[in-house]
C-alpha cells in the first residue's frame, strides 16, 4: 500500500519523500522440513533474545521498550506490526507545486489566500467609446532625432512574440500584506528548522528529540552538582574525625545517602523520558 505524506509531515517534520510504501499482513512461514523449521525456530529465538536483552530506555513499558527496539533493529516478532518505507527517487525538490515537476505530485496546488470575487453583469453599451487621446507618431515633449525612428508609425506597438510583452505577462502580482507577513513566517520557520537540525546533529540526537536531550542534560547536570557539593560536606567532616567510630558513622552515612541519590536521579531520568 502506498500513501502520500501531509503537510505536516513535509513542512514541520521535514520529510522531502513524495511517498511511503506500507508492507502489512506479514506472517512467519517455516519450512515443511521439521528439521529446517527446528533450526529456524531456534534462531528466532536466539534473535529475540539478543535484541530484547538490551538496556531497558523505559522499564515501566515494557511493550513500548519492546516496540522501539524491534524498530530500531528492524526486527519483526509479531504478525501485527508493519513496515514503512519511504520511495527514495521521488522527492520534493522544489515546492508542493505539480507544475515544478514533470509528474503529477499528490497536491495539485499551493493553498493561499481565498479572494471572493463578484461577477458583474455587462452593461456597458455596444456603442466603442474612446477615453484617450488618438495616437500621435510625434508626441507633445521632447525626443531626440535618432530615437524618432524606433518609434513604430503602425498599430501594433508593441508585438506578442516580443521578449518585453511576455516578459511583462509572466511578472507576478504584487504581495499583500498577509501574503508578506506568511511569507516572512514561512522563512523563519525554515530557518529555525534548519536550526534545530544542525542542533540535534551537535547533540547525537533526531530532530523529534532534541528538546528531551537538551532537558535531560540539564537535569543530570543539575542532580551532579548538588551531589558533588553534598559529598564534599561528607568528606570534609570524615577528615576531620579523629576517632574510628565516626568515621565508620560517617562512611555509612554517605554510602547511605549515595544510594539514595542514585534512586532520585533514576526516577527523574525514567521521568524525563
Amino acid at each position: 500500500m502506498i500513501h502520500a505524506r501531509d503537510r505536516y509531515s513535509i513542512k514541520h517534520l521535514n520529510n522531502k519523500h513524495i511517498y511511503r510504501k506500507k508492507l502489512s499482513n506479514l506472517s512467519i512461514q517455516c519450512s515443511h522440513n521439521p528439521r529446517v523449521s527446528k533450526t529456524q525456530e531456534i534462531r528466532f529465538d536466539q534473535a529475540k533474545r539478543r535484541i530484547f536483552h538490551k538496556k531497558e530506555h523505559n522499564p515501566l513499558n515494557l511493550r513500548q521498550h519492546k516496540l522501539a527496539t524491534a524498530q530500531r533493529y528492524r526486527f519483526m516478532f509479531s504478525e501485527s506490526q508493519f513496515v514503512l518505507k519511504p520511495i527514495k527517487h521521488l522527492l520534493y525538490n522544489h515546492s508542493l507545486h505539480h507544475r515544478n515537476y514533470k509528474f503529477w505530485t499528490p497536491f495539485f496546488g499551493c493553498p493561499g489566500i481565498r479572494i471572493k470575487t463578484t461577477t458583474l453583469d455587462d452593461t456597458s453599451p455596444p456603442d466603442i467609446i474612446s477615453t484617450v487621446v488618438p495616437y500621435n507618431l510625434i508626441p507633445n515633449m521632447f525626443i531626440p532625432h535618432k530615437y524618432r525612428n524606433i518609434i513604430p508609425k503602425f498599430r501594433p506597438f508593441l508585438l506578442q512574440s516580443a521578449h518585453m510583452y511576455n516578459l511583462h505577462i509572466n511578472l507576478p502580482p504584487p504581495l499583500t500584506k498577509k501574503q508578506r507577513r506568511a511569507l516572512r513566517i514561512k522563512n523563519e520557520r525554515i530557518k529555525n528548522l534548519r536550526i534545530q537540525n544542525e542542533e540535534a546533529i551537535l547533540q547525537g540526537t533526531s530532530f523529534n528529540r532534541i528538546n528531551k536531550r537538551i532537558h535531560m542534560k540539564f537535569t543530570l547536570t543539575r542532580i551532579c552538582e548538588s551531589f558533588h557539593e553534598e559529598m564534599l560536606d561528607y568528606t570534609k567532616q570524615y577528615l576531620a574525625a579523629d576517632d574510628e567510630q565516626s568515621k565508620i558513622q560517617i562512611y555509612k552515612d554517605m554510602s547511605a545517602f549515595t544510594i539514595q541519590r542514585i534512586k532520585v536521579a533514576n526516577q527523574r531520568f525514567n521521568f524525563a523520558k
